[in-house]
């Protein structure tokens, strides 16, 4: 299979269009609250960050360590506008190294629009980031660039390759508390939390 050129696919329309949803910029805080209040983390690595507002919100709530991963140039001016320039512009189907580890990497909807070829790598490189994951992957097929929409069981089975848990207690907790508030449907059905096994 040849590989996406995802910066063709997401180009400046496309970031542009995503950009201009402004209930995305109303829900977005409480929604990393719920988040932050759960893993109280001092440094996150938002992986998929596209217009950067989940950092931002992040930095607005006292998180000094930030990065960002984007494999999409388009949204590099939109990231800078709304968070800054603690990003980098990268593949996540090739390895990838960011230096220290994070305490909470986030990863909200990116996985299932890669090819499947590249599934292990991605999910190699999200576990080289930390040892707290928090991330979700859409299951359901014909939504836009789902190449590899999978269920729960599927990537949970990935990131046990990895040597990393799924939390379902901790998954049930973060749900009930999404299902209070106006936020993205993969809060609410499709998030997963996953920890390191610690031998």
């Amino acid at each position: 299979m040849n590989e996406v050129n995802t910066a063709e696919l997401y180009n400046d329309k496309y970031c542009a269009r995503i950009d201009a949803k402004e209930w995305r910029f109303k829900v977005t805080p409480q929604t990393v609250k719920i988040i932050y209040d759960h893993f109280k983390p001092e440094s996150v690595i938002d992986v998929g960050c596209a217009n950067g507002i989940h950092l931002k919100a992040f930095k607005d709530l006292g998180v000094k360590r930030l990065l960002g991963i984007e494999g999409t140039p388009s949204w590099a001016p939109y990231i800078e506008k709304h968070f800054g320039d603690q990003y980098v512009i990268a593949d996540l189907r090739k390895p990838l190294l960011v230096g220290p580890k994070f305490d909470l990497v986030f990863c909200m909807e990116v996985l299932e629009h890669m090819e499947e070829e590249f599934a292990d790598q991605a999910v190699k490189n999200l576990c080289s980031f930390g040892h707290t994951i928090c991330c979700s992957a859409c299951p359901i097929k014909g939504g836009f660039h789902h190449l590899n929409p999978q269920p729960k069981e599927y990537w949970i089975e990935k990131f046990e390759k990895q040597e990393f848990r799924y939390c379902s207690d901790e998954v049930d907790l973060l749900q009930s508390k999404f299902q209070n508030i106006r936020c993205s449907g993969w809060y609410k059905t499709g998030l997963k939390v996953f920890r390191k096994i610690i031998k």
